[in-house]
């Protein structure tokens, strides 16, 4: 069995908390078919449910998923804000640079470009679980 860095798809919000995909929503098939794991999911989680700042540091992980422009140069006000938050810079995934944005179209589908979506994921986050197995 190898390990993998873990993973975990936010919908952040701002405020006091955010968003998070949990199991049994496409975005928990987008990242299992990527080979990933989903946190929100894992911890008990099912649909679309709000989390709190102080939940989502428990949980501390490796890569944050979140939805954005397709271009990189406007890669949505979600990314920016995980990256800017003092509350949030201790995160592993914000320390070490690894929020995934995936163009909004892709995050939120519901047809067949599921796969799409996780095929993207999977090339962005190669990298990083590539390293994890070793």
């Amino acid at each position: 069995m190898t390990a993998k860095p873990r993973k975990w798809p936010s919908r952040l919000n701002g405020g006091a908390g955010g968003w998070a995909a949990g199991s049994e929503t496409t975005l928990d098939e987008v990242l299992r078919l990527a080979g990933l794991t989903n946190l929100a999911g894992s911890h008990g989680q099912v649909g679309h449910g709000t989390m709190t700042f102080e939940e989502l540091l428990a949980l501390n992980p490796d890569v944050l998923v979140v939805g954005g422009a397709a271009d990189a140069q406007q890669a949505g006000g979600t990314a920016a804000f995980l990256r800017e938050s003092a509350a949030l810079s201790a995160l592993n995934a914000v320390a070490n640079e690894r929020i995934v944005v995936l163009p909004s179209w892709l995050y939120t589908t519901t047809s067949q470009y599921v796969v799409d979506a996780a095929e993207a994921l999977a090339r962005r986050t190669e990298p990083w679980t590539a390293r994890a197995a070793r």
